[in-house]
């Protein structure tokens, strides 16, 4: 290509907007010659996303192709259609196709092409085009490749998509490549027949070009696969009547949009060097000494952070954002933020950089706007989560579990937090609707960190090495991961499988039941058998590992873990109403007693996992995933309850009522609009003492229901720790009276309520039954119903995790309690708004 205003035009098509080009990735294999005259337009993914919904390909070659006409050199009379795995030779030994199209007439033209084999062409230098082109004449006469394959009158040849050659136009007045042609193959043939109706022919230049076709069919892309979508051939071939398409006259090759467009030898990616030179100041000391003990559990706290040395890891994902994106910055680190502000306008983007209200980072930087969560989501194109300190606020770093932080700082790393937690979850919500297309996620640090765990599990991020400090990626379109097989050796996944159960056994309770097993196998008798100690975890076990235990010996411990299984002597006293029901198929009901099986299912795991990390204290949360607790089970089925009810979320305004602080609050602050605490015994001083992350803007307290606002109402109430029933059923009554009428059209009230086992109750601690019926009473005063059946099933496994009050048992995970009055767990009920009014 030798005449002035000569130019390659390459169409980047939806290439991820987290990378750069496939120019720029291959620019240094490209000759000097080249990135002289080759311009890149580049589609983004948002574009594609308009033609998404009608084709399964994700590059469209009649809109590429187009996109790269309508912006072509004007002055400029021929188009080359081509490819990028071509080569063209003049037969006469000439170098320059402009000088040969120079004296054609007006017309159009194609050359068939010769098939290359792949390894030929790869044992090439691609950065020496002479000698490429020279082999290539060599090899097409040597090795019996120009072979040329005829086909019908009108197209002549085979695959003629790769050198067709028209004049500009001719291309503009029949309005480019047919639009309509989404899926693969038969483009090149529709312009081809167009083209034929407008000239009545098709010429050849096969007598003056050599045209080699690079293979690249050693794998089956999706254009080459055997069940690949074609353009339809009668329609589109077959069927032509006229050579222009005045259908998309005004809008084909993207018209009505602005596209990106750079010269090879000025490319985006080489911004980034002369940005981090603006934005970093000159290092003092030769270099930095970093530790990465991420064995260590104290580590994971670190919450230090040095922005020069983070920045140009971080900048380095930013350098292939649009022009026109929009960052939104989360975080409290005003020196990481400044240098990263530096360095976003460095790379050439003048948009505003979005901030949350009430964080640390103020609204008054130039070109920076503090909007509130919603504005950040509807705004923002890509986000950048900074989970770090100032050093100002850090007496020590690591801090374990955040103690020693200052309050406000506590307060920053809950803002931070929520909002990633909320973001997340509105990104999966958005992509789950087919909106739009999916954003990155930057968090940092967030590399071996509390944070990066938690980002990692709403994150399907790229594991990077600690140096960098970042993680990224896009948020999981099927929610936070349940990381059950990390939590498991090959033992738990056996245990799982001789179990029967859907999971693998965690390690935590793996522990525990070797811990009995040792118990039970140096006991002199049975007798001297601890009965909680008694489990089917501990009896499969004693299989497991059974190669260490004669067999003798492992028959006689089998009878003894039977005959001292908690669930066994208690079964011959459980209420009648237990012992008749089953569980029901299918997943957790609603109004139920704790079970041991909920954890079997995937749904309510996956809230159970969630609530464990964040809404327990954080060094339980760290290393015991599932504590199989009443605790835990009570809250985690209220959430469930809550989610299966769709009335919490994002925009949900919620109500904890209790006697006692309780990290349901804090849980709930995160990923809610708010939470009202009805703290009814005064607690407020242990609740805002309780080191677990919450976002206090979003949590306020008060004393009884009489102190909050008239005019607000809730999505959803929460009533734990058996409150209801330890008031009293007057004050019971009365709160569910003041509650219910402040519940919005859809809200719902779950309630925990302790529940005896063995048909003795107390005024505290009801049967089954009765429970049912004060129930029942107090929805019907309340003008509320009960949501959905129940289910009063209890398995041996339940029955088994039992404590006794006052032992050392009680310090071990348990679902079932027994002190003087007998065995008892909890039951949760939800209740919704019904059709009458209160009594």
């Amino acid at each position: 290509m030798t005449a002035p205003g000569d130019e390659i035009v390459f169409v980047d098509y939806n290439t991820p907007d987290d990378l750069p080009t496939f120019i720029e990735a291959i620019l240094d294999t490209l000759t000097g010659r080249c990135r002289e005259i080759l311009r890149v337009v580049r589609v983004r993914p948002a574009l594609h996303a308009l033609f998404a919904d009608r084709t399964s390909y994700a590059t469209i070659e009649s809109v590429a192709r187009n996109v790269g006409l309508r912006r072509s050199n004007p002055h400029n009379r021929w188009i080359l259609s081509t490819n990028t795995d071509m080569v063209f030779l003049r037969r006469d030994g000439g170098r320059s196709l402009s000088e040969l199209v120079d004296g054609l007439p007006d017309g159009f033209y194609q050359v068939p092409r010769f098939e290359v084999p792949e390894s030929l062409w790869e044992s090439l230098d691609r950065r020496d085009p002479s000698v490429v082109i020279e082999r290539f004449r060599w090899w097409g006469a040597r090795f019996h490749l120009n072979e040329l394959v005829h086909t019908d009158p009108v197209t002549r040849f085979d695959g003629i998509g790769d050198f067709q050659l028209a004049l500009r136009s001719d291309l503009f007045a029949i309005h480019g490549f047919n639009e309509d042609m989404l899926a693969g193959w038969n483009v090149d043939m529709n312009l081809c027949h167009r083209l034929h109706r407008r000239y009545g022919r098709v010429d050849s230049l096969s007598d003056q070009v050599l045209a080699y076709h690079c293979g690249h069919t050693r794998l089956p892309t999706a254009i080459h696969r055997d069940d690949t979508v074609m353009n339809d051939p009668v329609r589109y071939i077959d069927r032509v009547v006229r050579d222009d398409l005045p259908e998309q006259a005004e809008r084909w090759g993207l018209a009505w949009h602005a596209l990106e467009e750079f010269r090879a030898d000025a490319p985006p990616s080489g911004r980034l060097p002369a940005a981090l030179e603006e934005s970093l100041p000159v290092q003092d000391d030769p270099g930095r000494e970093a530790w990465n003990d991420f064995t260590n559990f104290t580590a994971r706290f670190r919450l230090r952070l040095d922005p020069d040395h983070a920045l140009p890891y971080v900048a380095d994902l930013l350098a292939t954002a649009p022009p026109d994106a929009v960052l939104a910055y989360v975080g409290s680190h005003r020196g990481m933020f400044e240098r990263t502000l530096r360095a976003w306008r460095a790379l050439g983007h003048d948009e505003t950089v979005l901030v949350p209200e009430g964080g640390m980072i103020p609204g008054g930087f130039p070109g920076v706007e503090a909007v509130d969560a919603l504005e950040l989501d509807r705004q923002a194109s890509l986000f950048l989560f900074e989970f770090a300190l100032d050093d100002d606020w850090l007496a020590q770093d690591p801090c374990p579990c955040f103690e020693g932080i200052a309050e406000e700082g506590m307060r920053q790393l809950g803002l931070i937090y929520g909002l990633f937690v909320q973001q997340t979850e509105r990104e999966r919500q958005r992509l789950a609707a087919g909106k739009g297309t999916p954003r990155r996620f930057i968090g940092v640090p967030a590399v071996n960190t509390f944070f990066g765990m938690r980002f990692g599990e709403r994150v399907m991020f790229t594991h990077t090495m600690f140096s960098t400090r970042v993680r990224h990626g896009q948020v999981r379109r099927t929610g936070p991961a349940v990381r059950s097989d990390g939590a498991a050796d090959e033992t738990g996944r056996r245990l799982g499988a001789a179990l029967g159960r859907a999971f693998p056994i965690d390690r935590q309770e793996v522990e525990i039941a070797r811990g009995d097993l040792d118990r039970i196998l140096a006991a002199e008798g049975p007798d001297a058998v601890e009965p909680h100690r008694c489990t089917a975890v501990a009896q499969a076990l004693l299989d497991v590992v059974g190669e260490a235990v004669p067999e003798p010996v492992r028959q006689e411990r089998r009878r003894w873990i039977e005959w001292n299984r908690p669930s066994r002597a208690l079964r011959e006293r459980i209420d009648p109403l237990i012992v008749s029901s089953s569980r029901p198929p299918g997943p957790p009901l609603l109004n139920k007693l704790c079970a041991a099986e909920d954890w079997e299912d995937a749904h309510w795991r996956a809230v159970a996992e969630e609530f464990t990390r964040d809404g327990l204290p954080f060094r339980a949360s760290t290393y015991a995933y599932f504590k199989r607790s009443r605790g835990v089970w009570e809250r985690t089925h209220m959430l469930y309850g809550m989610g299966r009810l769709g009335v919490i979320g994002h925009d949900a305004r919620c109500a904890l009522i209790s006697r006692m602080p309780d990290g349901l609050g804090h849980f709930l602050s995160l990923r809610t609009a708010g939470v009202d605490i009805i703290d009814l015994q005064g607690h407020e001083a242990g609740w805002l003492a309780r080191r677990r992350m919450r976002w206090a803007d979003r949590m306020s307290i008060h004393p009884d229901l009489d102190s909050i606002p008239s005019d607000r109402s809730w999505n959803a109430v929460c009533i734990p720790q058996n409150t209801l029933l330890t008031v009293g059923l007057r004050q019971a009554d009365a709160i569910l009276r003041s509650t219910a009428q402040r519940l919005a059209g859809d809200g719902v009230i779950a309630c925990s309520m302790e529940t005896v086992l063995d048909g003795r109750g107390r005024r505290d601690r009801l049967t089954p039954s009765r429970v049912a019926t004060v129930m029942a009473i107090l929805a019907d005063r309340s003008g509320l119903e009960l949501c959905g059946s129940r289910d009063w099933s209890l398995s041996d496994a339940t029955l088994d995790r039992i404590a006794v009050q006052g032992e050392d048992s009680e310090r071990r995970p348990h679902l079932v309690t027994r002190d003087d009055h007998g065995p008892r767990t909890c039951s949760v009920w939800f209740l919704r708004k019904g059709g009458h009014r209160q009594r």
